[in-house]
């Protein structure tokens, strides 16, 4: 039964959108500056919606004595650690979703599998089509057509499954007054039928293979490294050498502790919020209006209810989704990066209740300070994992943790390969492919061996 009650939930979220959910789904999204800017816009636009100036004095009076000076030094640290906002990946999709010219359910569908889509631009490997279309009650045949509808979006190459499909997307895309025909032919073929080739063969070997002049295949070579392998990689929607943390998690006596940073909403704008008593007075005296009276004060006072409901509803959502984290990463923030678990959006939805898309939009654009106070996005904690020799799941964090270690201790001169790292991840007990090696070196933005060489004159 509890299933069942979860499953209509999630179709009524996708069938039954109405402007106060717009309203809940935008909140979540939103960081903290963000929607301390729709507070102070909604404050100027609704006069039915006031700040609690009690609980600001409340606040106020468990300030420190020297109030000047710790309000300056929180502005000096805050201003330190400002993030600077980018172009968010899934905004950008949304917009362009939101200008098709399609029927409102399959505008709701392609939002939805939007938020199936990881920050690099890819749906992630345990992405199935057939199990996503039995779970909404849909064909895969309309799955698929959807799929394809956003693989038409920018970023070209965005919604591939892996990196044929991603490359191919983009030879498809590309104008054939830019490049010949034939270059384009050779290029879909390469990609589709020989892209491990191109890392062993030689283009004279592929010439005599392909039947074509070796200057035709370099060409299109020369293409297909021009092509994006990280679709989204210019949508990177925070520069995280600034930030400050929304969610504090500290460990003291063995006892953890999970709270909001409350100082940095404040600064942000999000203040404590009430309806006005002026309008609710107001409101039991109905009988003595016009018309119109009646209808505005009714309007902005359920207006002031929502927002503050939303307003609410962010900071709850966020920390439900701080309190999972910190539950099952409880070993890692003691003992650091070996003891990282796996976690997927899943992981989080099942503990929470919440669905899969709003922990997604919840965990955009937020961070998180460690016990060791390092401050890490939301994001970091989820990603997938591969089984050790003695079939235990590792993280795939951890696993790029040690592949940056090997690389930064290597012989400058004698870089290792993928194959070595391979090696020696197997040596300690990771069972790992060469292909799975280079994924994570270039989510690392480690460049190849060959381009690591340091020569020595």
């Amino acid at each position: 039964m509890p299933n069942n009650i979860e499953f209509d939930q999630r179709i009524e979220q996708k069938l039954s959108i109405n402007p106060r959910m717009i309203q809940r789904i935008n909140l979540l999204s939103s960081t903290s500056a963000e929607l301390g800017e729709m507070i102070a816009n909604e404050l100027d636009n609704n006069p039915a919606l006031e700040e609690d100036n009690l609980e600001i004095e409340k606040e106020l009076e468990n300030l420190p004595s020297d109030l000047e000076n710790y309000a300056n030094q929180y502005d000096d640290d805050y201003r330190e650690k400002t993030i600077s906002k980018k172009i968010n990946l899934y905004d950008f999709l949304e917009k362009q979703v939101g200008e098709l010219k399609v029927p409102d359910e399959k505008r709701k569908l392609l939002t939805e599998l939007i938020h199936h889509i990881d920050e690099s631009g890819y749906f992630p490997p345990d992405f199935n089509t057939f199990e996503i279309a039995k779970k909404i009650d849909l064909s895969t045949k309309v799955l698929e057509d959807s799929i394809k509808i956003l693989q038409d979006l920018e970023p070209t190459g965005v919604a591939a499954r892996n990196l044929t499909e991603c490359l191919s997307i983009q030879i498809d895309h590309l104008e054939i007054n830019v490049h010949s025909s034939k270059t384009i032919r050779i290029a879909k073929r390469l990609i589709k039928d020989n892209l491990q080739k191109l890392k062993r063969k030689t283009t004279k070997s592929l010439a005599k293979e392909f039947k074509e002049p070796e200057k035709e295949i370099q060409k299109s070579i020369d293409l297909i490294k021009n092509l994006k392998i990280t679709p989204a990689e210019e949508f990177i929607t925070y520069d995280e050498e600034l930030k400050i943390p929304d969610i504090l998690v500290s460990i003291k006596d063995k006892i953890m502790k999970v709270e909001l940073n409350e100082e940095k909403f404040k600064n942000d704008g999000i203040r404590p919020l009430v309806c006005s008593q002026e309008y609710i007075e107001l409101s039991t005296k109905l009988g003595e209006l016009n018309t119109t009276d009646q209808k505005h004060i009714k309007e902005k006072l359920e207006q002031a209810k929502k927002f503050i409901e939303n307003v609410k509803n962010w900071k709850e959502t966020l920390l439900k989704v701080g309190l999972v984290i910190a539950k099952k990463q409880k070993e890692y923030f003691q003992f650091g990066i070996q003891n990282i678990k796996p976690m997927k959006l899943r992981d989080v939805s099942n503990e929470t209740h919440l669905h899969i898309s709003t922990i997604s939009r919840t965990i955009k654009g937020k961070f998180l300070e460690t016990p060791s106070n390092e401050v890490l996005s939301l994001k970091y904690f989820f990603h997938n994992s591969l089984q050790n020799v003695h079939g235990e799941e590792i993280s795939s964090r951890y696993i790029q943790d040690k592949i940056q270690e090997f690389v930064n201790s290597e012989d400058k001169t004698k870089p290792l390969s993928d194959e070595k790292i391979k090696k020696i991840l197997i040596e300690i007990g990771i069972s790992i492919s060469r292909r799975t090696v280079s994924k994570y070196r270039e989510n690392l933005k480690i460049l190849s061996s060959p381009k690591r060489i340091e020569k020595k004159y």
